[in-house]
């Protein structure tokens, strides 16, 4: 150790121009000495020529003393001299000292400035910026201004001095470190942990990189240490966390661990320097005897190579153990797997920092606890140890249940083997442990999901096979093993096509296997065509529908194929037998309209491309509806089964018979001229005609009525050749029915039905739009006592607009509303509308309005939903229904009697009234009109009008009024003209009139909220009558 400097120095090659004194080399030696003890092999460049040297008067020191006196010295007797020598030895160690610390000063303020930018960037965003500026500058400056002082001014070489520039370089260190201490208070202030957690990582490397360069001075390292890492610490150990604990407790730990090695290295480098002083001594010694100089310096080279192979050996190692210190500490924090140490009794002495993670526990928590503890089944450790003396010593992948400080169970999976002691005893154990609680639950959803699947595909109603990459058999579920014949343990490996065999339809040609394809195309296929699957035994062939998909993994990679197929045998025998329904009708067999349409446009398509002629007939069974009314709809039925039979026996094979609905047929005569085709129509009339129908002991008669149409290449569209051919039906049954009627561009018939059809089109359209219109006539009261109040009576009449808003009277629409079945909607929309229109005043309608009449259609009578309509409509309105009278024709109660007895009972019962129109027109009307509760009898206008000068109507319109006088009943006259036709419905006794003598029909909202007048002549008579009249100003 004490020649270690000489050689040293030599070694590295460094000089310093101070002088020396001893020679130039010992103190160039023992300077280097101080540095390489210091900072390794780090050179020193700066000059050191500020510095004081020892003197050359300072020879006297101990080696130059006889050896009795250095025996004095030990004894305690010191020579003069010797303590000043040893006083300026640790002056020049203070001077070398703070001489190596000035050296740092630049190197500080390059990575100053460098870790300064990269910490500002990083709280640019999170930390005003003016802060940050501020920091930066005063880092900067206050490693700057150190090495100004050293590079600007000189200092006298006095020990006094050098205490000076000791202190400010402490001074300076301090404010240094309380510069960056501030980085700490700024991401405490305004980072987020991530941030706190980057400032502590940055002021760590700071101090470190301080104490590399201090750590010659213990209190220059506790100067920045110390203000650098106190806010951080500080403020972690003010949050409330463990991640904040354990931080401030490592910055502690390696704040001690650096102030602590700081003061050790304080003491080597004394004993080094005081090794060096006295190498120096020796050397002085040697020069006085060369040889003894030379030898001593051979010697000490040796010496030096030997003690330096030596050093670097032990750093070395120490460079080692700490790496591999760090290593493992890194591994044990980070590390999952938790690692434990046990006595031979199951004590725990150590364990790793993950049992936090795997059971809630801290580490002094378990430490010196017995293991056994942990466990959710004490039994479980028991055999752990019997495993372990069965296995030699060693037990792998045991699974188990260990308890969470929480309550819960955690699975683990253990290795654990014995620990042997330097006797071959066995003195504890060691093991790992491995939470697979997650994997247990995975594993146990797994099988579960794999049970359910197989479930599921066991009860599936397709078949389903898996393949491995080269499509040989995996899985089969139970349909799969039953459509093919083969079952899973003889399938399994086998490619696709020797299992599922399958063919097409048509050409029986072997299908391709779909796996292959599928794996070729890496997607979902499904096999085109009709494929029959051939039974492994029986050879029964089965038609199915075949989808390929390819199995992907985690990665998307492909490992397999599912093929899944579907049994359609049955589905296509059901097609083909849907496909007859949907082309015929269920009853006769018949093709139906659908088909029989589209036959017709094939007709039409070769009568346009090949001039081909054909013939289109109509058929409109006479008197059909008669059997259904009889015999009900059973007989019907028969009728219609038996006709069809009679006229399939005699058409031609290329003739096409079709039922269209109800009791209207088709025929479609191909390839026939008109003549012909009037002839087999003919035929057709006379087969129906001729025919008899016997049910139940009763014989029918019916007819059919036909319309011709001929097929050319100048027929428009199918619709307009079907309705050409209906139309011409139609005007066969006008015409009296049971014949045949030939469809002509200017037939007059026709014309005439198809101005009825476009009424049709124009009433729908008025109904959409809402464009029908309520008029108002009212009904004067003949007769009424003195002082009676006088009230509305009257009818609500109908009337269209026009796209010209002109109004358009009901003769011009009611007909086609009748022959098309219109006339419920239209009734549905005046009573709807008249009951809004009663509602505006429904507060005094009793007061004003005594009745209000509204027509009912016999189609509406007939209407099973149009009663509950009705009512429905009255009871939501809220109006009286004493006030409603509701007129029914005479022909429309005979024709619905039973229906119209009903309506009438059920709305008596809430109050409305009835009348029945046009009374006296009807055939046996006397015998109806005694099982009709109805409340007034309003005489046909055509006995009215004319009983002024026929004395036959004037005995009708007489005979009626008593007849329903005797009967309690009231009479209204209808066509009151004039004066003299009001006068002679008085005489009559009639009780009630309405015409235009009284009034003409008006807006309904003038009608039933005007003022009221007298009739014309007989306000002398003192007789009231109750109307409305249309003021000027309405």
């Amino acid at each position: 150790m004490l020649t270690q400097g000489p050689a040293r120095a030599q070694s590295l090659g460094v000089t310093t121009k101070v002088p020396l004194n001893p020679p130039d080399y010992v103190r160039e030696t023992r300077v280097r000495l101080i540095n390489i003890c210091t900072y390794g092999d780090y050179p020193l460049t700066a000059p050191v020529s500020r510095f004081r040297p020892m003197h050359e008067n300072d020879k006297d020191d101990e080696h130059t003393m006889p050896l009795t006196e250095r025996r004095g010295n030990a004894a305690g007797h010191q020579p003069a001299g010797l303590e000043e020598r040893r006083t300026m030895n640790r002056w020049q160690f203070r001077a070398d000292q703070i001489q190596l610390l000035y050296r740092q000063i630049q190197t500080e303020l390059i990575i100053g400035i460098l870790v300064a930018t990269v910490v500002s960037y990083v709280f640019w965003n999170h930390t005003p910026p003016a802060l940050l500026l501020g920091w930066t500058i005063a880092i900067i400056m206050s490693t700057g201004i150190r090495s100004l002082f050293i590079s600007g001014n000189n200092i006298e070489d006095n020990i006094n001095e050098f205490n000076v520039w000791g202190k400010r370089y402490v001074v300076g260190v301090f404010v240094s470190g309380t510069c960056w201490g501030i980085l700490g208070i700024l991401s405490a202030r305004y980072g987020t942990l991530t941030h706190q957690i980057f400032s502590l990582v940055v002021l760590s490397g700071i101090s470190m990189t301080a104490y590399v360069s201090m750590q010659s001075s213990p209190i220059t390292v506790a100067a920045f240490i110390i203000p650098a890492l106190l806010p951080a610490t500080a403020w972690f150990v003010y949050q409330t966390g463990t991640i904040q604990y354990a931080l401030s407790t490592l910055i502690i730990i390696f704040a001690s661990v650096m102030l602590f090695s700081s003061r050790t290295m304080r003491t080597i480098l004394t004993k080094s320097f005081s090794l060096g002083s006295h190498n120096t001594e020796l050397i002085k010694k040697l020069i006085t005897t060369r040889e003894a100089a030379e030898k001593a310096k051979t010697y000490a080279e040796q010496i030096n190579r030997e003690l330096n192979k030596h050093i670097n050996e032990r750093k070395l190692a120490e460079e080692r153990i700490r790496s591999s210190e760090q290593r493992m500490s890194a591994i044990f924090d980070s590390m999952q797997d938790t690692i434990y140490q046990t006595d031979i009794k199951g004590t725990i002495l150590w364990v790793t920092p993950s049992v936090k993670q795997l059971l809630g526990y801290d580490i002094h928590d378990v430490l010196q606890k017995n293991i056994k503890d942990f466990y959710a089944d004490t039994s479980d450790y028991d055999e752990l140890r019997q495993t372990l003396d069965l296995n030699y010593g060693r037990a792998q992948h045991i699974e188990t249940c260990l308890l969470h400080k929480n309550g819960e169970h955690v699975w683990i999976s253990e290795n654990s083997h014995y620990k042997y002691g330097e006797a071959g005893e066995t003195v504890g154990i060691e093991g790992t442990i491995r939470n697979i609680t997650a994997l247990k639950r995975a594993k146990e959803e797994l099988q579960q999901e794999k049970e359910r699947a197989e479930v599921t595909l066991g009860s599936i109603g397709d078949g389903v096979i898996t393949t491995d990459l080269n499509g040989h058999i995996e899985y089969m579920n139970t349909v799969a093993e039953q459509s093919t014949g083969w079952k899973l343990h003889d399938a399994r490996g086998k490619p696709i096509p020797k299992v599922f065999r399958i063919i097409d339809e048509k050409s029986l040609d072997t299908a391709p296997d779909p796996a292959k394809l599928c794996l070729e195309e890496g997607k979902s296929i499904m096999l085109a065509g009709h494929l029959l699957l051939i039974h492994r035994y029986r050879g029964q062939r089965s038609s199915v529908e075949v989808n390929a998909s390819p199995i992907l993994d985690a990665n998307s990679e492909i490992t397999g194929v599912v093929l899944v197929f579907h049994d359609v045998t049955e589905l296509r025998g059901l097609a083909k037998k849907m496909s007859y329904q949907a082309t015929h009708d269920a009853l006769t067999d018949l093709i139906n309209r659908r088909e029989f349409e589209n036959r017709i446009n094939i007709s039409l398509n070769s009568a346009r491309t090949e001039g081909v002629r054909h013939a289109l007939c109509y058929l409109d069974l006479d008197n059909f509806k008669v059997v259904n009314d009889t015999s009900g709809h059973v007989a019907g039925d028969e009728l219609l089964k038996q006709l069809t039979i009679q006229l399939k026996m005699k058409l031609r094979e290329a003739d096409t018979l079709a039922r269209l609905g109800g009791d209207e047929f088709g025929i479609l005569l191909e390839g026939c001229s008109m003549d012909n085709a009037y002839e087999l129509a003919e035929m057709v009339r006379s087969i129906v005609e001729d025919f008899r129908f016997v049910w139940d002991n009763t014989s029918f008669r019916i007819g059919v009525s036909i319309g011709l149409v001929e097929i050319t290449d100048g027929s428009g569209a199918l619709t307009s050749v079907l309705s050409a051919a209906d139309s011409a039906c139609y005007v066969a049954k006008e015409q009296g029915r049971n014949r045949i009627h030939v469809y002509q561009h200017n037939d007059e018939a026709l014309v005439e039905r198809h101005g009825q059809m476009q009424w049709v089109q124009r009433i729908q359209s008025v109904l959409d739009e809402d464009r029908f219109r309520l008029f108002f006539q009212p009904i004067a009261k003949l007769k009424s006592a003195p002082g009676e109040q006088k009230l509305i009576h009257g009818e609500v009449l109908i009337r269209m607009l026009s796209e010209d808003n002109e109004i358009v009277a009901p003769g011009s629409f009611i007909g086609s509303a009748e022959r098309y079945q219109l006339m419920p909607k239209i009734d549905r929309w005046v009573v709807k509308n008249t009951l809004k229109m009663l509602a505006l005043g429904k507060e005094h309608i009793n007061q004003r309005i005594s009745t209000c009449c509204i027509n009912l259609s016999g189609q509406s009578l007939s209407d099973a939903r149009f009663m509950d309509f009705l009512i429905g409509e009255i009871k939501s309105s809220n109006i009286p229904p004493e006030i409603l009278c509701f007129e029914i024709t005479e022909t429309a109660v005979i024709a619905n009697l039973c229906n119209a007895s009903e309506l009438i009972a059920s709305l008596r019962e809430m109050g409305c009234r009835f009348a029945l129109d046009d009374f006296g027109v009807g055939l046996s009307s006397f015998s109806y009109l005694k099982n009709l509760p109805v409340d007034y009898l309003k005489l046909d206008g055509c006995f009215v009008k004319n009983m002024v000068s026929d004395t036959i109507d004037y005995a009708m319109v007489n005979a009626i009024n008593q007849v329903g006088h005797t009967m309690n009943i009231k009479t209204i006259a209808e066509f009151v003209e004039n004066e003299r036709i009001l006068d002679a419905v008085r005489r009559v006794g009639v009780d009630y009139a309405q015409g235009y003598v009284i009034a003409e029909p008006m807006p309904i909202e003038i009608g039933l909220y005007g003022s009221p007048v007298d009739v014309p002549g007989c306000a002398s008579q003192n007789t009231p009558i109750q109307l409305r009249t249309v003021a000027a100003n309405k």
